[in-house]
């Protein structure tokens, strides 16, 4: 139970943190203008998911384990994440016109 809370707090703080930058925004979120204030509030939100990611498998295993079990963890965020997004059709503005 453990790693899927874990897994659900990183794969959530990636998200925060790709939508932090003005690009990976203007993907998703074309007709919304950037903010430099959600920016940063999404930065905070993001490292702190982040964190408690990490603090639940370190409790769980003890500090040396629950760290390789969270980083493995981020790994597979991610990955998923890098797998899901070309599928889900953002940034159509990158696609090739054959």
């Amino acid at each position: 139970m453990t790693p899927m809370f874990s897994f659900v707090f990183c794969l959530a703080g990636v998200i925060a943190l790709c939508l932090a930058m003005r690009r990976h925004w203007n993907s998703v979120f074309p007709q919304r203008p950037y903010q430099p204030g959600a920016a940063l509030m999404l930065r905070v939100l993001g490292s702190s998911a982040l964190l408690l990611a990490a603090v639940f498998p370190a409790a769980a295993y003890g500090t040396g384990v629950g760290l390789v079990v969270f980083l493995g963890l981020l790994t597979v965020a991610h990955f998923a994440l890098a797998v899901a997004l070309p599928y889900l059709g953002f940034d159509k503005s990158r696609q090739r016109s054959v």
